[in-house]
């Protein structure tokens, strides 16, 4: 992949947490370019999909990109 860098805007990622949290394929692929020294740059529904879990109102949590180690309320 000849990719310089990776950026992850704003958005309601709790909206669509379990949808978000089924995209397997996407979830490893963005760790494997940060982990391989990729950049990525994050803001608010973006970090919040970097994050290790998504807990919404009323529903279970959802797993996430487990790049940062926090969770996500």
């Amino acid at each position: 992949m000849n990719l310089a860098g990776l950026y992850l805007g704003g958005g309601y990622p709790e909206k669509y947490a379990q949808e978000l949290s089924k995209n397997r394929m996407l979830l490893v692929a963005v760790k494997a370019f940060a982990e391989a020294g990729g950049v990525v740059y994050a803001e608010c529904g973006g970090l919040i999909y970097l994050s290790q879990s998504i807990q919404p109102i009323q529903e279970p949590p959802a797993s996430m990109g487990e790049l940062c180690v926090c969770e996500s309320i």
